[in-house]
């Protein structure tokens, strides 16, 4: 794909700013909020056997963005989310309106936005639905679909309903599709079809 710029900080999310593994910190964020907010200390010792025994309080964060930067201090990742809801049962936060951003060090970056989307920390798997759209900021080509599941450690994306791609004037469309965020590699299957559509039509 062809080279270009793009700015490091798509996406308007602000609010929470911090340093090191992206998930780390999205998680020790609510970790310590859901502390402060509610502590538990003036429950009676009796009391508090019955009251763990009661789902997890679920800790929000509005206008959250988390930031990773590698060794040599070159920022590499940003997630960002107009509301986080953590739930400590399982581990998994489920954000509102998530923006990712992914950026290898070589001036190729690209950008990840959706209406919903679950992290499970563990794995640190986000899974995103409805009205995706990832685009490579370098050439412009964008791929849109419905569902689509990021490894955040691999930096590979898939999808299993259909995508379009679509760069310049040229259209692409499948069942499904593969890629490789640091190779920049995207493949399309199966039943691939490819359109393009002259300028001014």
């Amino acid at each position: 794909m062809a080279a270009g710029t793009s700015p490091a900080t798509r996406g308007s999310g602000s609010g929470l700013a911090l340093m090191g593994g992206l998930r780390q910190n999205v998680l020790l964020a609510l970790l310590l909020l859901a502390w402060f907010w509610a502590p538990n200390l003036d429950t009676p010792l009796d009391q508090r056997g019955a009251a763990r025994q009661q789902p997890s309080v679920t800790t929000y964060l509005t206008d959250s963005r988390s930031q990773a930067y590698n060794e040599a201090g070159q920022l590499v990742e940003i997630l960002a989310a107009e509301r986080i809801a953590y739930r400590d049962a399982d581990n998994i936060s489920e954000l509102s309106q998530p923006r990712y951003y992914a950026h290898d060090g070589d001036d190729r970056s690209w950008s990840l936005v959706a209406q919903r989307g679950t992290l499970r920390h563990a794995t640190e798997i986000l899974s995103l639905r409805q009205d995706i759209l990832l685009t490579n900021d370098q050439s412009g080509g964008t791929l849109a679909t419905r569902a689509l599941t990021l490894n955040l450690r691999s930096k590979t994306a898939t999808s299993m309903v259909p995508v379009t791609f679509t760069q310049a004037n040229n259209q692409v469309t499948a069942d499904g599709m593969r890629a490789d965020l640091t190779t920049q590699v995207i493949h399309l299957e199966p039943n691939v079809e490819s359109l393009y559509v002259p300028p001014g039509q």
